[in-house]
């Protein structure tokens, strides 16, 4: 059979596109605002292996089942996340529950003192961001050259880019 990622099948970048924001989408909003007092961690459940390898997992199924690769992409996406927030560098978090069931306590503020902090960080130390530069870079290149092609309907429409 054809793998979900060949060429001669189309890749569907809106899921892409969005498990490359899942783990924030997840993980910013539960533990970073609604759970803060819990957790005080913007990167918990979803910037875990686990979860990406569960996404991996569910995708297989998924694909051999009813032959669709959404799960797939989704976890590919997911994993380019962990790559580019760095997550090797917090092994407790990557490889959880390996470390133990409990998240470590990063942020010191909440989500409505650390958007301020934030953009302090990034007018004095841009480097902390870098990757999230790239990723904001790639969103913004990738999103002007569908509006410049005048794809941008077939995008929204078919997750294609050409």
């Amino acid at each position: 059979g054809i793998s979900p990622l060949s060429p001669k099948k189309r890749l569907d970048y809106r899921f892409l596109l969005i498990g490359s924001l899942l783990p924030d989408l997840i993980d910013k909003p539960i533990g970073g605002i609604l759970l803060y007092q819990t957790f005080q961690n913007g990167r918990i459940f979803a910037h875990t292996l686990c979860f990406t390898i569960f996404l991996a997992l569910l995708g297989a199924y998924v694909y051999r089942r009813w032959k669709k690769s959404w799960f797939l992409i989704l976890s590919f996406g997911s994993a380019i996340h962990l790559i580019l927030d760095g997550m090797w560098l917090d092994l407790h978090t990557l490889l959880w529950p390996i470390y133990g069931w409990s998240f470590p306590k990063f942020d010191t503020l909440n989500f409505f003192a650390w958007l301020p902090e934030m953009f302090h960080i990034l007018a004095t130390e841009p480097i902390v961001y870098i990757s999230e530069l790239i990723g904001f870079a790639i969103l913004a290149w990738a999103t002007v050259r569908l509006i410049q092609t005048k794809k941008i309907h077939t995008f929204i429409a078919n997750g294609l880019a050409e």
